[in-house]
Parts: C-alpha cells; sequence; structure tokens
C-alpha cells in the first residue's frame, strides 16, 4: 500500500485529507483508514478513534495533485482539527471565516462564544497570512484607483479596484456632487423618521415618480437599502398560505425574505425555464392563496442573464405573479437604461421589479415598482418600509441625477459594453473559465480555496484590488474572483489588470 504524507482539513462535515506529493487514483482507492487521534482545544471530550471507512475519491484523473480525499465524520464527531494561529496548514488556515461561523453549530459547537472564538481565530490566521481581504477598505472612498489600507498590517497599495458596483461611475460625477452640495443647506442631512411618520421630503416623492415613469409602472415604492427592499417587500407580499418559487442562485435578501413571509417554497434550476415549468405542471394552484416567481435579471455572482422573456411566456399558461431582482440591470440595460426587463421588452407583465440605487445610479437605497395597489399594500404592511429611518435627502437628490443623466447619456452605457467586452475577450484569450455570462459582472472561476487566496493576495500585491468568493457565499469548490466592469475604467487599466493576471496564471497555474 502506497504511504503519503497528507494535511487534514475540514470543511463541512467532511474531512479532507491534501496529498503530497502526487498518488496514484488506484493507490488511493485501496487506503483504508483503521485509527486516526485528531486533537481539539476546544471544550470537547478527545474524539478518539475514526470509524474505519475507505478512502474515496471525487475526481476521474488517474494522478492526483494534493487532491482531495475524503471521509465523513459521524453525526455526533465535534471537529477533530487542532485550531492554533501557529498551525499554518490548519482549517484555520484555508476555510473561509464565515463557512467557520455558519456551519459551527453542525461540528456539534453549541456555545456562541465558541463559534466566535473559532472565527476570530480564522480571520487572525489568515490576516497573518494575508490572505484575509475583507478588512481592507478604500482610503478616500470609492474609485477606480485608490489607495487600499490593510488594517492589519498597516499595509497602503495604490489599487485598480474592481470590487465595487459603480458601473457607470456616477459617484464621482461633478454635476451630481454639485447639485447635491447645493442642496445641502436647504434639505439637511438626516430625515430622522420612517416614511409613514413624516420622514419624506418633497425630493422623495419626486424619486418615487421618476422611477415609475422609466420602469413603466403606475408607482414605486422607496426602501432605505437594496437588502430591505427585497427583506421587507417579499416577507410582506407573500404569506404561509403561498407558494414562492425561485432560483435556487437568487441572492440572500431574497432568500431571507422568503424565509420571513413563511410561504411554502420550491427552487428551480438557474436560468432554467424548462424546469421552472415542469415545476408549475405539477402543482395544483387551488391548493394555494397565490403563487410567486421570483428570479434575478443579473445574478451577481454568476454575471448571467436571466431567461426573463421564457418565464413571461410561461405566465400564459400558468397563474403565478413574477418578482425580478433587477439590482445588476438597472441603469446599464435598457434604451434609457430603465433594465433588463425594459430591454427584453417584458416590463409590462413583470409584476414586480426591484430595483437598488447604490449601484449605477450611485447612491443608496432601494425601490419596487408596481401597481400603485401593490404599492399602497407595501407602504402600509411592509415593516421595513414602515418601522426604518428613511433615506437622506442628499441621497435622494444624487439618485434623482444619477438617473436623468443615465436616461440622457446613452455613451456611459456604450463604454460600459465596451469595457466589459475588451476585460472578457482578454480573459477569454488568457484560457480563464469565465462562464457563460456577458454582463459586467465578471467571474474568474478557481476551484481551490487555498489557491483562491493566495491568488487574491498576489493581485493586491501587484496593485489590482478584488477579493475572493468561496463556500458557504457560493457552492463548494466553486469559488471565484469577481471583477466589476465600470465605464468609468479605463483601457490602460483594463490591460495593466490583464497583464497581472497573466503573471498569476503562471505563478499559480490557474488555467
Amino acid at each position: 500500500m502506497h504511504n503519503t504524507d497528507a494535511r487534514l482539513v475540514k470543511q463541512d462535515n467532511v474531512l479532507f485529507a491534501h496529498t503530497v506529493p502526487p498518488v496514484d487514483a488506484s493507490d488511493i482507492a485501496s487506503i483504508n483508514i483503521e485509527y486516526a487521534t485528531l486533537t481539539t482545544d476546544i471544550d470537547h471530550p478527545s474524539p478518539g478513534p475514526i470509524v474505519p471507512q475507505s478512502f474515496t475519491t471525487t475526481s476521474p484523473k488517474k494522478v492526483f495533485r494534493a487532491e482531495e480525499i475524503a471521509f465523513r465524520l459521524t453525526p455526533t464527531q465535534p471537529p477533530g482539527i487542532e485550531v492554533k494561529e501557529s498551525d499554518p496548514a490548519g482549517f484555520t488556515d484555508t476555510a473561509h471565516p464565515a463557512e467557520i461561523a455558519r456551519n459551527a453549530s453542525k461540528w456539534g459547537i453549541k456555545s456562541l462564544k465558541e463559534k466566535a472564538r473559532l472565527t476570530y481565530q480564522a480571520i487572525a490566521t489568515q490576516n497573518k497570512n494575508g490572505t484575509y481581504p475583507y478588512d481592507r477598505y478604500l482610503k478616500n472612498g470609492s474609485n477606480f484607483v485608490t489607495i487600499v489600507e490593510t488594517p492589519v498590517t498597516n499595509i497602503s497599495k495604490e489599487c485598480i479596484v474592481w470590487c465595487t458596483n459603480l458601473y457607470l461611475g456616477l459617484n464621482r460625477n461633478p454635476h451630481i456632487i454639485e447639485v447635491v452640495k447645493s442642496q445641502l443647506d436647504l434639505y439637511g442631512t438626516g430625515c430622522g423618521t420612517s416614511a409613514v411618520s413624516g420622514g419624506f421630503s418633497n425630493k422623495h416623492k419626486e424619486l418615487e415618480s421618476e422611477i415609475a415613469i422609466w420602469t413603466g409602472k403606475e408607482d414605486a415604492i422607496l426602501y432605505p437599502t437594496g437588502f430591505t427592499t427585497n427583506l421587507g417587500a417579499i416577507s410582506t407580499i407573500a404569506t404561509p398560505n403561498d407558494l414562492i418559487i425561485f432560483d435556487k442562485e437568487c441572492h440572500a435578501s431574497i432568500i431571507d425574505g422568503i424565509k420571513l413571509s413563511g410561504a411554502q417554497f420550491k427552487t428551480f434550476r438557474n436560468n432554467n425555464p424548462k424546469h421552472l415549468e415542469t415545476i408549475l405542471e405539477k402543482i395544483n394552484p387551488d391548493q394555494f392563496d397565490n403563487i410567486f416567481v421570483l428570479t434575478e435579471a443579473v445574478f451577481g455572482m454568476t454575471g448571467e442573464e436571466a431567461p426573463i422573456a421564457k418565464y413571461c411566456e410561461l405566465k400564459n399558461k400558468f397563474p403565478f405573479l413574477l418578482y425580478v431582482d433587477e439590482a445588476h440591470s438597472v441603469g446599464i440595460y435598457g434604451k434609457t437604461g430603465a433594465g433588463y426587463c425594459q430591454h427584453t421588452g417584458c416590463s409590462d407583465q413583470v409584476d414586480f421589479i426591484m430595483g437598488t440605487l447604490s449601484k449605477a445610479t450611485a447612491s443608496i437605497g432601494g425601490f419596487i415598482a408596481c401597481r400603485k395597489e401593490f404599492a399602497a399594500f407595501l407602504r402600509i404592511s411592509s415593516n421595513p418600509y414602515m418601522f426604518q429611518a428613511c433615506l437622506p435627502p442628499a441621497d435622494i437628490i444624487a439618485a434623482i441625477e444619477a438617473i436623468k443623466i443615465i436616461k440622457t447619456t446613452p455613451l456611459l452605457q456604450t463604454k460600459l459594453w465596451g469595457n466589459t467586452r475588451r476585460f472578457r475577450d482578454g480573459l477569454i484569450q488568457l484560457g480563464f473559465n469565465v462562464g457563460n455570462g456577458t454582463s459586467p459582472i465578471v467571474p474568474i472561476f478557481i476551484e481551490r480555496d487555498d489557491v483562491l487566496a493566495n491568488v487574491c493576495k498576489f493581485l493586491y500585491s501587484r496593485g489590482v484590488y478584488t477579493n475572493w468568493i468561496a463556500y458557504p457565499a457560493v457552492k463548494k469548490n466553486n469559488g471565484r474572483l469577481r471583477f466589476i466592469v465600470s465605464a468609468g475604467h479605463t483601457v490602460e487599466q483594463i490591460e495593466e489588470t490583464l497583464s497581472i493576471l497573466k503573471e498569476a496564471d503562471k505563478q499559480f497555474m490557474i488555467v
């Protein structure tokens, strides 16, 4: 039997053995674990021996290079990982801290203090290794080249920024900034209360009217953030007697809204109208008060556009209300920039159009555009609308001016889409896996989290700033870097980034 060194890494409820050097698959398949003792520094009894099981492989390759060989722990087995900052090959070095935080209970860790300690330990370890990017910040606010600060190490680095959703670069638009400044004396800063208790101004009402006209709907209702828009609207329009069918790749705000509603729910495969139709065919509509279908127009983690027109066609066969999240499409699709529903000619058939004001329109907040009766219902029954302070006037004014510019300046969209094609085509020529999207959200898929984290670290050292995304934000072994292209990026910045990514590929063998 072939012997080889391995390090153990636990993810979810699976223990992975990473082998060094490469070993043959036939040898791996014959290895049995007869006894193993793992140590832990948390308040649990010693895990002791592990039940004998065979290693199994998850890849058809014959030769493995540091591949994963896995066996499952028993459900009651506490996490057998020695969690020490001095152990660079340990679990806290490779697992995403969010994975530890979310799955600790499944591993038998019940104490909040212990969950928090392990999460903190993971962050500290990865900060020490330079692979934790989430504490970094932009010294002088969002821009496309700016100083990126790393507070733990006190490193400041001028970087090309690829992780903000400012698709049209309007947060630095001189006209918008000047208009906002000129109105501050009149409107002040905060509103002090919610919309229903006197927080609105004439500018709030103006923005609602502007959005309704823009999206082709009778009315629009404003929420303080995009997240609370989905959370507040979905949890209000749906009840436990309803059914929600949603794309399995929908944003966390949609999923949280569904959970809060108490409605029954089903998922359909990402961007798959045939699967949605199969589900609808099997449903007896008389069993539910209402049926909703929810999807994003452009998916924020992949950049892929949804087949909205095909979903609208299904409305001719099945009784459901269609809710479309346009967070990543408002401002950059459609003749006047109203979004992907406008682009596909489907606005009239979509019952609820959700959008954010923090991306293309470079402000903050969110909206639901819909029939006037739906809007009235939300205003009087949606808790996040009724009991949350409304948007400050300066942000409202910024959004109004941004929409005016978007509607009258098509060259902004032209510049954005030109930059998107240049960057996507460049990555494809270099051999990177960028998925199937065509939008300005451009992922580079990298399966292994340790490689993903170190590529991100390398890019920052070379002046390219983005973040790595891994489980649980996305599926296991489906990690990625995400680049958000903007009209504000220059050709030189795009070409420099492509050149640095080419260097990264040589060092980390990404392609």
